[in-house]
């Protein structure tokens, strides 16, 4: 059993990391100039995410006249591409904006498109889906550029170069999943040694181990595990599909990540301060638990009602992670993130049951170190939240 779990996780983790290199090899990149405050660039955003870009995102309010955007821009005018309106008059704008504000309100949302690093494509000024559409599609052959009023087409080597060094050369933030495995790894493994659920699973594999035995023990644990994870999985898929409608979910969610954090940590320091789970939820789940040790299907019932019960004790590092993985516009990327956090989530309980399994003279050395440990477990679970919600407001 132990083998077959461990052939489990490298199987999911390597499907996870070839699926997530396959893409970085397949994937255009797109350098984009965007102000997320407007829902029409946003939408661009997430657009380019969802279709595969390999997104890296740089704010045109961060400017100068030396800025590379201004460069860009600078650059396709003097060959002649003109990004504004035929009817727009320079001189009259240039009385009541700066000539940087002229060109951000031309010009932007700008995006160079690459493959096998060469500048395939730009867009300026565009948010009609239908025409990024086609700019995701050109060859890289030749350059085209798509602006409000016209498409032109670039052969002048040097000039690409140019450009394709300008873009290339201004850091950005990366968008996409790449950004997010680490965090959330972290998170995932700040839920997994909540102390919440290692109570409720502790007694019930110590009272089904001196009444089954051992082979009956490990159907109840493994139930009960499996519970878990497809609720905590079920969960996670409805939350995702509505905090992606939301706008900065992630960083609304940080907050409320701060907030559990540092009443974890208070916990930790202080662990008579009232828990986060109503008495009467206790009590409840502690009678169950004394009934429902006596085959697989009840503790798997025990797991669902666990999972849910439970949750203002262990949501906080879950609902986080959640408006992460909710950031991401790939849905497959969704999908193996929110695994690998279920995964990490349920590895202590694995190990926890081959231990008491397979050395029946631990199970109370468990029991033990968890209640002893118990202030550890709340401080180590706050402090991550805290760290990790903390550097999701700040980038």
């Amino acid at each position: 059993m132990k083998k077959s779990v461990a052939v489990y996780l490298a199987v999911v983790l390597v499907l996870y990391a070839s699926s997530l290199s396959a893409n970085a090899q397949d994937k255009a990149v797109a350098h984009v100039y965007a102000e997320l405050d407007y829902s029409e660039q946003r939408a661009l955003v997430e657009y380019l995410d969802r279709s595969g870009c390999d997104v890296v995102l740089h704010d045109p309010k961060v400017m100068s006249w030396n800025s590379s955007f201004s460069q860009i821009v600078l650059t396709l005018m003097v060959r002649g591409i003109r990004i504004q309106p035929p009817e727009a008059c320079v001189s009259c704008q240039l009385a009541h904006q700066t000539w940087e504000e002229l060109l951000r309100d031309n010009a932007v949302p700008l995006v160079g498109y690459f493959y096998d690093g060469r500048l395939a494509a730009m867009t300026l000024g565009i948010t009609d889906l239908g025409i990024i559409k086609e700019a995701l599609s050109s060859n890289g052959e030749s350059m085209e550029i798509f602006t409000r009023n016209s498409r032109y087409t670039l052969s002048n080597e040097s000039v690409r170069a140019k450009l394709e060094g300008l873009l290339q050369e201004e850091k950005g933030v990366r968008i996409g999943a790449s950004n997010v495995v680490w965090p959330l790894t972290l998170l995932a493994v700040a839920d997994s040694i909540n102390p919440c659920t290692f109570a409720a699973y502790t007694a019930l594999l110590l009272i089904s181990l001196n009444l089954l035995g051992r082979k009956r023990t490990a159907l109840t644990g493994l139930s009960f595990i499996l519970a878990v994870f497809l609720s905590y999985l079920a969960l996670g898929i409805g939350l995702i599909y509505l905090f992606a409608e939301i706008p900065y979910i992630d960083k609304m969610l940080a907050v409320f990540g701060l907030a559990i954090g540092a009443y974890s940590i208070l916990r930790g320091i202080r662990p008579e301060l009232k828990s986060l789970v109503p008495k009467p939820v206790g009590k409840k789940i502690d009678s169950l638990i004394r009934r429902t040790y006596v085959s697989p299907l009840t503790s798997f019932l025990l797991g669902v009602f666990v999972s849910f019960t439970l949750l203002p004790c262990s949501s906080g590092p879950y609902i986080v992670g959640l408006g992460l993985i909710s950031t991401l516009g790939s849905q497959a990327y969704r999908y193996l993130l929110l695994v690998l956090y279920n995964v990490i989530f349920i590895a202590p309980l694995i190990v926890i049951l081959l231990s008491i399994v397979l050395f029946k003279q631990y199970a109370y050395r468990i029991k033990i170190l968890r209640s002893r440990r118990l202030g550890a477990m709340e401080l180590s679970t706050g402090l991550l939240l805290v760290i990790i919600s903390t550097y999701i407001l700040l980038t």
